[in-house]
């Protein structure tokens, strides 16, 4: 009789023992979840104000690139033929121009209408 009792006694130990093991596991996995969770919520609310801060950025560099383009093109209309010789630029004679061809690449566009190079 001792020995079973002593079996008993020590198989209550056992699944104690394995009780123990399996909630410290739940609990660890219960805690790396909370924290991955924390994690991924603080990156998510990072990202967003990234985000925002960037479309603020890109507006702010978009409006000045559009009044570097209104710069340009006002420049660009005041410029004469006086003004270009003026500043060393001259008118060419001859132009050739170059365009893309579907099967041959690049070719000129005066000899691939039949004209001379």
């Amino acid at each position: 009789m001792k020995t079973v009792l002593s079996y008993a006694h020590t198989y209550e130990g056992f699944h104690r023992e394995y009780a123990r093991i399996v909630f410290a596991m739940f609990v660890a996995l219960f805690l790396i979840m909370l924290l991955s969770y924390g994690y991924f919520l603080k990156s998510a609310a990072f990202s967003a104000a990234r985000w925002e801060n960037g479309q603020v950025t890109l507006a702010a560099l978009s409006s000045e690139v559009s009044e570097l383009e209104t710069a340009y093109l006002a420049r660009i209309q005041s410029l004469g033929m006086e003004k270009a010789n003026a500043l060393g630029l001259r008118e060419t004679k001859s132009s050739v121009f170059v365009e893309r061809g579907s099967d041959r690449g690049l070719t000129f566009a005066n000899s691939a209408r039949g004209g001379s190079q």
